[in-house]
């Protein structure tokens, strides 16, 4: 009796959508103001990929983080891979500006942001591991954008002890990312390349945890699993 009853709520829920496929849309989040950091971030992922989108009101660029489902360290950790800023020229936002709207769509799964003259819209690929990023001005005059990289795994530290706290029993280290320059001549000569690699001299978690068990000798046969 409770599965037939489940199973004719699915169907009046999944009725009532293809009524209308845009009632999600009233579930949507509107922002008129601007964020001085990631606290006023929207989200954007594809099951995958993962992001947190803001515009920061200081300087009027579109800031993301970027994140992946498989992106794990040397430590065991599921970090943010980078940072990535958008300059744009002119500027999107300034103090000045009359009208703002940042939002998250949720039926297309996109975040758009509105001022003034640009309309700005940021969504992860349904189908490949990449972030789309389209943008226009609606007086069709020309602009530029500039991206840039910010990093934060830039040098060799410890791993501050909040993160992981009770769960190491030597003291770990996050190792820094490395930024390809020059590109390689087979790419594109805009874009930005960079890479973390845990290095097998670098001891992971996962191994030290196999060292503390006394199964030092499963450590190649599980590597890469």
């Amino acid at each position: 009796m409770r599965i037939q009853l489940l199973i004719v709520l699915l169907a009046l829920i999944c009725t009532a959508a293809s009524l209308d496929p845009n009632w999600v849309s009233k579930y949507n989040v509107v922002w008129n103001t601007t964020t001085a950091d990631e606290r006023g971030s929207l989200p954007l992922g594809n099951g995958d990929l993962a992001s947190n989108v803001w515009l920061e009101n200081k300087t009027g660029d579109v800031l993301f983080y970027l994140a992946k489902a498989d992106a794990w360290d040397v430590n065991a950790q599921l970090l943010k891979v980078g940072r990535i800023r958008l300059h744009f020229d002119p500027p999107l936002y300034t103090p000045t500006t009359p009208t703002f709207r940042q939002s998250l769509d949720l039926l297309r799964a996109s975040v758009n942001i509105s001022a003034e003259n640009y309309d700005v819209v940021l969504f992860a690929d349904a189908v490949r591991p990449a972030f789309r990023i389209q943008g226009r001005r609606t007086d069709e005059k020309a602009f530029s954008v500039q991206i840039s990289l910010e990093m934060w795994r830039n040098e060799t530290k410890p791993v501050p002890s909040k993160w992981v706290e009770g769960q190491f029993c030597k003291d770990r280290f996050i190792f820094p990312d490395t930024v390809v320059n020059p590109i390689p001549a087979n790419f594109p000569s805009n874009v930005l390349v960079w890479y973390h690699r845990n290095e097998p001299e670098n001891s992971t978690f996962w191994s030290d945890s196999l060292a503390l068990q006394g199964l030092e000798s499963l450590n190649n046969s599980l590597h890469d699993r």
